[in-house]
């Protein structure tokens, strides 16, 4: 099984183009992703919501996209621990952060850099329109999964290409399930797997 949840920014300093180009971002993700993987969507401001859990229902998605509503404060760390925990621990999980600002939490980002590094969950941050000298410090946030996960800095212009993109990285994933005879003993074997292209 696979899980993704979308973390996206509803503080206000979402207001205007930069939020109604993150909400059609979403949007594009939801058209792109694969049917069979499972999309939940957390918004944060000065508090965290899970507005949806994991589902693969996309309409009804896109009707939480929609009532998506902007406020202040920008808890950001708060909502990537939300987002991690509501992957769950079951098959692939990844989480997809939209953010404009910095933390305004209390939560320490070495909490969140511990519990990345525990829980298997690949995490990859949209720094919209932030500067250069922000980038390191969010990308302290893509350490789960062995630090498999990137900071991608985008505008609002290209901001639903860049979510299509991260879709299209699950798109292109291949699963192999393998179920072991009882009598193999071996602790490891080669194994080698053949996809057309």
């Amino acid at each position: 099984s696979r899980t993704t949840v979308l973390a996206i920014d509803t503080s206000d300093s979402m207001a205007g183009d930069r939020f109604a180009a993150a909400k059609a971002a979403a949007a594009t993700f939801l058209d792109v992703v694969p049917a069979d993987v499972e999309v939940g969507i957390v918004g944060f401001s000065s508090s965290v919501d899970t507005v949806l859990d994991p589902t693969t229902d996309r309409a009804a998605a896109r009707a939480v996209l929609d009532d998506l509503r902007l406020s202040r404060g920008t808890r950001l760390y708060d909502a990537v621990l939300a987002a991690v925990e509501l992957v769950g621990e079951q098959g692939q999980g990844s989480v997809l952060v939209l953010s404009d600002g910095a933390d305004t939490g209390s939560t320490p980002v070495e909490t969140v850099v511990d519990t990345l590094a525990d829980s298997g969950v690949v995490v990859d941050v949209v720094a919209l329109e932030r500067q250069a000298s922000a980038l390191p410090a969010l990308a302290r946030l893509t350490g789960g999964a062995g630090g498999a996960g990137e900071v991608i800095s985008a505008d609002s212009a290209d901001l639903a290409d860049t979510f299509s993109a991260e879709a299209a990285v699950l798109a292109r994933q291949v699963g192999v399930r393998i179920d072991v005879p009882a009598d193999v003993a071996a602790r490891q074997v080669s194994i080698a797997v053949t996809l057309p292209s």
